[in-house]
């Protein structure tokens, strides 16, 4: 038995002798080689806070997921007819749709800006019940009225939209028009 085990201990010191002094390659001795981490940049997070980044080639690392439509869908806004209005990018369009008037309004490059940012929360809600820390998307065309970013489930898709609270709904574009709904989550800043 004491001469089993030192045996095997010899073949252990042979082979590692092997590795060391005489330079075999450590993939080919059977033994398993730790992994080595490369050099990775660490990138700092702005918690805690919500930037509207102007729209450019590629999508900012950090802009901020909204649902989805047989795709990912992420949060824009852009003015139009005198209001700033928070919807939906379609990353394989490469377009932006807001809600307004009935229709969805196709927005692209320099006139689209995306939300970015980490930490936030979806709250279910309906009506004109806005959340504290409700994240403000824009304003309406009439009187300036705050528009909040909102969205909604609709037949499997996930869609955002601007919430106006004098209307009690929350907006979201969906198969070319304008869609109400009493019933939706808000975007939220805990």
């Amino acid at each position: 038995m004491i001469s089993v085990q030192l045996m095997n201990i010899t073949k252990v010191s042979l082979r590692l002798f092997q590795i060391y002094y005489l330079k075999i390659n450590i993939k080919d001795s059977g033994y398993l080689v730790p992994p080595t981490i490369p050099n990775i940049q660490l990138k700092k997070f702005e918690e805690g806070k919500a930037e509207w980044v102007k729209a450019g080639d590629q999508l900012p690392d950090n802009a901020v997921i909204g649902g989805f439509e047989n795709e990912v869908l992420y949060i824009v806004r852009s003015k139009h007819r005198r209001s700033l209005t928070p919807g939906k990018f379609v990353p394989s369009e490469g377009i932006g749709y807001i809600s307004w008037g009935g229709q969805a309004n196709a927005k692209a490059g320099e006139n689209l800006e995306i939300l970015c940012g980490y930490n936030f929360v979806w709250t279910k809600t309906n009506g004109d019940s806005i959340p504290s820390g409700a994240i403000e998307g824009g304003y309406s065309e009439v009187n300036h009225e705050i528009l909040y970013v909102g969205r909604v489930e609709r037949k499997g898709c996930v869609i955002p939209g601007k919430v106006q609270p004098s209307h009690k709904v929350c907006y979201f574009s969906f198969d070319g028009r304008e869609v109400p709904s009493r019933e939706y989550e808000i975007l939220v800043l805990p």
